[in-house]
């Protein structure tokens, strides 16, 4: 848009920032083994990721806010999310030899959702005594393994009741 003269051109630098941060997102987001960007791709040792966070980095700390920290909690979060994959990548391919690592798999979406299918056993129990817990994750878990789903291609078992008792 600036170049298009739309936008007066100090907003190139925005602009700027903007796509930076985009890129950022798509490091911690990479889903496929293909992808269009350069930084929607997988974080492997010739993907260029690691530089390219390390830059981040820098810059998140050289950001200064103009209120009584200097510093906002989103600057010292995204520091420690960049902080941390760094780390975990450093690890992974240092000693258990990954060859790449799809980003969008490290969040804790899945035990969320587990312990939102857990808290509705049993009339939505937002703080279950140790045994009302355990009965609720033995019955998520039986009804995960035995229960079929829509569109899935085998036939429904047909079973007793009682099998969770083997938990």
């Amino acid at each position: 848009m600036v170049q298009l003269k739309a936008l007066d051109p100090v907003a190139s630098a925005t602009a700027d920032f903007i796509d930076y941060v985009d890129k950022l997102f798509n490091c911690f987001n990479s889903r496929n083994l293909c992808s269009k960007g350069p930084m929607a791709h997988p974080l492997s040792p010739s993907s260029g990721h690691v530089a390219f966070l390390q830059q981040a980095l820098e810059m998140f700390k050289s950001i200064r806010c103009k209120n009584k920290s200097g510093n906002l909690p989103c600057l010292s979060g995204w520091q420690l999310s960049i902080t941390c994959l760094l780390q975990l990548w450093d690890d992974l391919r240092s000693n258990h030899d990954t060859k790449y690592l799809l980003t969008a798999r490290l969040n804790h979406d899945c035990l969320e959702n587990l312990f939102s299918v857990v808290r509705g056993k049993g009339g939505r129990r937002t703080n279950p005594s140790p045994r009302e817990f355990r009965g609720a994750i033995k019955q998520t878990t039986v009804d995960a393994i035995l229960l079929t789903g829509e569109g899935k291609n085998c036939q429904e078992d047909i079973y007793d009741r009682r099998v969770p008792v083997f938990l």
